[in-house]
């Protein structure tokens, strides 16, 4: 806000000649750093975005290892293996294996449905608890009681 206030006023004075040229050469030199702020500030952008999604891609590529070394621990072993068989079997870390598993999860609306009888229809979000308020509801309630 300032900054357009200041570069009005400038403007105003150069065009009068009050100033001269000095004037014009510091507006100049503003409005060029404001475009290099910009350029940078997208440039940062740009590289976080390629970053995330070079990550991403990361785990998706590995994300269906952990699926083919489950079954094929299941098969000579018969019995479900924990992450760290798996992660020995692969040879890739625990935390690998979780976020690559997570990264081929299909995402899920909070509004999907997940049982309907009837009338009633039970959704994702009502199976997501808040501990925290909850806690507090049950002691405000406590409370009510004595």
């Amino acid at each position: 806000m300032i900054r357009e206030i200041i570069t009005i006023a400038v403007s105003v004075l150069s065009a009068t000649g009050i100033l001269g040229i000095g004037t014009r050469s510091i507006l100049n030199r503003m409005q060029k750093q404001d475009a290099r702020q910009k350029a940078l500030e997208f440039g940062v952008q740009a590289l976080l975005r390629d970053r995330m999604l070079h990550c991403y891609n990361k785990y998706i590529e590995a994300g269906f290892a952990p699926i083919y070394a489950k079954e094929n621990y299941m098969k000579k072993n018969q019995k479900e293996p924990t992450v760290q068989e798996i992660a020995a079997e692969i040879g890739i870390s625990k935390e690998d294996i979780v976020f690559a598993m997570d990264a081929i999860q299909s995402p899920m609306s909070l509004y999907e449905p997940i049982y309907s009888d009837g009338g009633d229809t039970l959704y994702v979000m009502d199976q997501v608890s808040d501990k925290k308020n909850k806690e507090e509801y049950l002691a405000e309630g406590y409370q009510s009681l004595d």
